[in-house]
This record gives C-alpha cells, sequence and structure tokens, in this order.
C-alpha cells in the first residue's frame, strides 16, 4: 500500500470516528460532562440511513480494515476485526494477533459472531455489508463507510446532530 493512501485512509479516520468521540466542531464546543457523553451521537451514512450511537462507542466491531486504522489512531482497540491487518506492525504487531477475529472474516461475517462480541457500533464497508444491517438491528447500529474515496468516508458537521 502507497505511503499516500495509508495518510489519507489515518487522516480519514481520526477525522469520522474523532466525530463520533467528540462531536462536530471545535473542542470548545465539547462538553464534558457525564450527562453530555450519554446523550447520542448521531450520523448518517453512505446510503443516507441515520445511524445513532448512546454515546461515545466503546465496543466497535470493524468489519473493514479503514475501520482498525481510524480506532488505532484514537488510541482505541477494535473488540474484533476481519482480518489480519491489526497485527501488521505499523498497526499492533504481535499484539494484534490477541484482537479476537469475526467468524466468516471480511467476506461472509458471521452475524451471530458479531452479536458475541456485544459491539456498540458495527462499521462495515459499502456494497459489502450493506445485508447485516437487518439482522443487526436492535443489537448495535451498523455504520457502512465508502473507501472510494476520502471525501466520501468523511462526514460533514451538516449531517451530524447532537
Amino acid at each position: 500500500m502507497r505511503t499516500g493512501s495509508i495518510l489519507r485512509r489515518r487522516v480519514a479516520g481520526l477525522v469520522v470516528v474523532g466525530s463520533f468521540l467528540a462531536g462536530c466542531g471545535d473542542s470548545s464546543s465539547v462538553d464534558p460532562s457525564p450527562a453530555a457523553a450519554e446523550q447520542p451521537v448521531t450520523i448518517t451514512d453512505v446510503h443516507g440511513r441515520t445511524v445513532s450511537v448512546d454515546g461515545p462507542p466503546e465496543r466497535v466491531v470493524c468489519l473493514v480494515s479503514l475501520c482498525e486504522d481510524m480506532l488505532l489512531e484514537l488510541g482505541m482497540r477494535p473488540v474484533a476485526v476481519t482480518g489480519d491487518l491489526i497485527s501488521h506492525p505499523v498497526f499492533l504487531g504481535a499484539e494484534g494477533d490477541d484482537v479476537p477475529r469475526v467468524p466468516g472474516g471480511f467476506l461472509a461475517p458471521d452475524v451471530e459472531g458479531i452479536i458475541g462480541f456485544q459491539p456498540d457500533l458495527v462499521i462495515g464497508l459499502f456494497q459489502q455489508h450493506d445485508g447485516l444491517a437487518p439482522a443487526l438491528e436492535g443489537v448495535a447500529p451498523l455504520w457502512i463507510i465508502d473507501s472510494d474515496s476520502i471525501d466520501d468516508s468523511l462526514p460533514t458537521c451538516a449531517t451530524w446532530e447532537r
């Protein structure tokens, strides 16, 4: 993978997942009180679907490696992943072997396996994981991202509600 591509993905990850954790705007507009942390955070995914989390997600299942990169850049660890990229030396190295893998992998992630990780949020890829939404309804929101370009992956503050 080219260095420029890795850098663009990391920038995208910081903006996207950071927005879930802090909301849009500068840090002076973030209310650090416990009550604010419990407020829902809402974003519109690539399908125009509203995805809402009841506060900052802590248990994130990554069905796509872009998710892993985003979380690690923010100092978070996914509770489960579909591949082995997390074990690459640029990411967690040998420690990545300790992160559980979703049964079925990237191409056919097992819904029961995902549910077993008790996620707050599941992040999947456009056109690959769309069909999982009905099965995960009531369990955890599925946020579908599109990584064709950085612009497609980045939310704008106009799409967020807090």
